[in-house]
Order: C-alpha cells, then sequence, then structure tokens
C-alpha cells in the first residue's frame, strides 16, 4: 500500500455525494436537492451576489433536507404545505449547529420554508431570517412544480403564475422578479430537468469547491455519520462504532497515521447508501420481505456509486462500499474475492461484522467476547473474512471493544441531545 500523507477532497462534491444519497430514497425525490441548488446558484447570479454569497446558498441548499429522516417525510415535502413542515427544516439544523465546516449553514436550513408574510417573514423572534433561507423556499417550490412534466417548456408559464400568486405571501418579491427573469431562459428548465441537473452546476462555482484535508474530511465524516445514523434508534451509534474499530484495527496492521484517519473516515461512510433504504425498514419489527431484504442490500452499492463522483477519495470509497463483499466472493454487491479486496476492505467487513455482534441493539443485548470470537471463527472457516485480521482482533479484543463502547456512548448522548433539542425547539412551537 502507498502511503498518502494528506489527501485534499473538495467540499462540493461531498455534500453533492450526500445530497445524491438522500435522494435515492425514491424515484418520484430523485435529483431534488440538485435541481434546488442549481436554481439557487442561478437565482444568486440574477441577483448579483458575490462569491461567498453564491457560495453559500448553493451549498446550502445541497443540505436543505437533510432532515428529512423517514420516506413519508420526503413525500410529503412534495406537497409543500402540511402539518408538520418545519420539522425536518429544525431537524437539519440541530444537525449542523454544532459542526465546524458547517455550522454556517445551520441557520439557513431552519428558516427554509419560512414564508416572507409581507415582510413578517424578514426576521423570526427578533432573529434576522438569511436572505438565503428565502431564495431556498422558492426554489424549492419551482423544483417540485417542474418535477414529473414531460415536457417542461410547455409548464413554465403555469409554473411562473403559481409562484406569482404567492407573491409577498410566501416569497420575497425580488426573489419572485429575479425568478421571472431567469424563467425566460429555456436552457435554465432544461438543465433543470436533465437527468444529472448537477453537471451544470461546475461553470457557475468555477470549481473554487473550499478543498479539504484529512482532518477537515473526519470532521464531514462525522456529521455524515449522524444524518445516516440518527434517523433511528435501531442505528444511532452503529458508524461511530465501526470507524473507531476499523481505525483500531489498521493501527494494529501498522497502517500510517494518515491511513489510520482514512479508515476512520471510510467507517463513517460506509452506510452512507443507507440514506436510500426507508426508515421503514431499518425499523421493521420482524424479518424483512425479499423485497425489503432486496431494498437493504442495495445500500453498499450506492455508497459506492454516491461517493465515486469525489475526486481524490478511491480508496476510501472502496474500503467504504465494500464491506459486505466476502473473501470467497459470496458478498455483494459487486461479488469481490479476496484478488480484489485489499486489506483496507478486509479490516472494513471485520469491523463491521464486529460492531453489529457486539452493539446492543432495541431487540437483542450485545454478544459477548465468546459468541462473537465464534461466530467471526465460522466466517474465516467459510471463507467469508480475513483470519489474519480476525486473529488480530480478538488479540486485542478487550481494547477495541472499549474504543467501540466509548463511541457508542458518545453517539448516544449526541443523538439523546438531537432529539431533546427537536423536542423542545421553540421554533418548532412558534411554527406548527
Amino acid at each position: 500500500m502507498i502511503p498518502l500523507e494528506n489527501i485534499e477532497v473538495s467540499l462540493f462534491e461531498l455534500l453533492t455525494a450526500l445530497s445524491k444519497s438522500i435522494d435515492m430514497v425514491s424515484p418520484v425525490v430523485n435529483n431534488h436537492h440538485y435541481q434546488v441548488a442549481y436554481t439557487c446558484l442561478r437565482l444568486a447570479d440574477f441577483l448579483d451576489l458575490d462569491e461567498t454569497e453564491t457560495r453559500h446558498v448553493t451549498f446550502a441548499a445541497l443540505l436543505h433536507d437533510i432532515g428529512a429522516l423517514t420516506l413519508k417525510e420526503r413525500k410529503d415535502l412534495l406537497e409543500f404545505d402540511f402539518e408538520g413542515l418545519h420539522h425536518h427544516s429544525e431537524a437539519g439544523y440541530w444537525f449542523l449547529v454544532d459542526a465546524k465546516l458547517l455550522s454556517r449553514y445551520a441557520e439557513t436550513i431552519r428558516y427554509h420554508h419560512y414564508d416572507w408574510k409581507k415582510g413578517e417573514g424578514d426576521s423570526f423572534a427578533g432573529q434576522k431570517v438569511p436572505l438565503a433561507s428565502h431564495i431556498i423556499h422558492l426554489a424549492d417550490r419551482a423544483s417540485i412544480l417542474a418535477a414529473g412534466q414531460d415536457n417542461v417548456l410547455n409548464e413554465t408559464d403555469s409554473i411562473i403564475q403559481k409562484i406569482e400568486t404567492e407573491i409577498d405571501s410566501k416569497f420575497k418579491p425580488a426573489l419572485v422578479l429575479a425568478f421571472k427573469d431567469l424563467a425566460q431562459e429555456e436552457a435554465f428548465w432544461l438543465d433543470l430537468t436533465a437527468p444529472r441537473p448537477g453537471q451544470h452546476m461546475d461553470r457557475w462555482l468555477e470549481k473554487k469547491y473550499l478543498p479539504l484535508d484529512i482532518d477537515g474530511l473526519l470532521e464531514i465524516g462525522e456529521i455524515f455519520q449522524r444524518i445516516i445514523d440518527f434517523r433511528s434508534s435501531f442505528t444511532a451509534t452503529h458508524s461511530t462504532g465501526v470507524a473507531r474499530v476499523a481505525s483500531g484495527l489498521a493501527e494494529k496492521r501498522e497502517f500510517s497515521e494518515t491511513e489510520v484517519k482514512r479508515m476512520e473516515a471510510a467507517g463513517y461512510f460506509h452506510d452512507l447508501g443507507k440514506l436510500a433504504v426507508p426508515t421503514e425498514i431499518l425499523e421493521k419489527d420482524g424479518d424483512l420481505t425479499a423485497e425489503e431484504f432486496a431494498i437493504m442490500r442495495s445500500h453498499t452499492y450506492y455508497t459506492y456509486r454516491a461517493l465515486e463522483g469525489v475526486n481524490n477519495l478511491r480508496e476510501i470509497n472502496h474500503w467504504a462500499a465494500y464491506h459486505h463483499e466476502k473473501m470467497n466472493g459470496s458478498g455483494y454487491p459487486f461479488k469481490l474475492d479476496a484478488e480484489n479486496l485489499d486489506d483496507g476492505a478486509r479490516i472494513m467487513a471485520v469491523a463491521d461484522i464486529f460492531t453489529a455482534l457486539t452493539e446492543d441493539r432495541p431487540y437483542r443485548p450485545g454478544m459477548d467476547k465468546k459468541k462473537t470470537a465464534k461466530i467471526l471463527s465460522s466466517m474465516v472457516k467459510d471463507g467469508e473474512i480475513d483470519g489474519k485480521i480476525v486473529r488480530v482482533l480478538l488479540q486485542n479484543f478487550d481494547e477495541l471493544d472499549s474504543l467501540r463502547r466509548q463511541a457508542s456512548s458518545e453517539s448516544s448522548r449526541k443523538y439523546l441531545e438531537f432529539s431533546n433539542n427537536l423536542q423542545n425547539s421553540e421554533f418548532l412551537a412558534a411554527t406548527n
């Protein structure tokens, strides 16, 4: 393995990967984040916003629905007005508010469904509502109205009229006027409804993407972990446990310091594709149907596809997405075998199994050392996982299990804080 002292990853590409994963939960919301971000980007251009403001509203738009944790919530958002509309906005706020690299987007996401109300919506409880929130509010409506149109150019007048009917009530008048100017451009609508609207964003952003180093990547990975795992109490602590065990095993296998950090990041990302799995399946009480199990098995494929668009993340993607591949070729989704699985991928597979066996789940307590060792040894015997890595794990069982427990405790505390913040939100009390 060639050691790399550092790694540069684009924040824009990472946020795009996250939004892509969220939108995979249902075909009816496919590309929604892309479309809203693209509309915001073009509106920012028409409004002559500076580079910093343009980047802010675009990045916030890529994240705007991260708090919609269930398939029902995502589908409800297509109706635009329903009881509990602001719940996902507030969840998105609490995901990001204490995240150093992304906290700047928290307020914008919190207010992205807050109506203009003839100017009253310019502030909430004495606090200024960001202009970016109002831009996303309008862009969100435009995306929903344009979605599913066979020929969007035949519907543009109707879409404009529907938005105009809510000028000064839902939408800030200056933004509606800018949107009407933008809407005269056929290319905007065709870009918006293209299979991958995000591909048209590069020429407007001019690749000013705020690159991240390995430590920045780890910070973003922890935010991804919250969004992935906090959808359900069944999974609330899983990815942090996998990340800590995987990085601990990598250290025991004498990976370099940077490679250990990259392994930890891969652990945070490994279940990214589960954002495409409805929470109703994750939380099902009982055996999954054949159809539900097929959906669950798809999550590693979606992890791979989401991360493959991020430059300089190829190896981390492999470590993350191959965690259900088997040494004998019986795993999924690519049916890779030992020849195609490097040490990092093998470590991640063992770390994922170990964490799943030893962590507490709502339906059973975690297994002890004897039971865990028996299952892992059986999988080695069947040629499914690497015996050398399992040997290292069992030789250091107590130390690695302690790392997992510590990670689980930290994540559980953050999950409870997140849940309590939502339950006691003054913003939700005032808007629902």
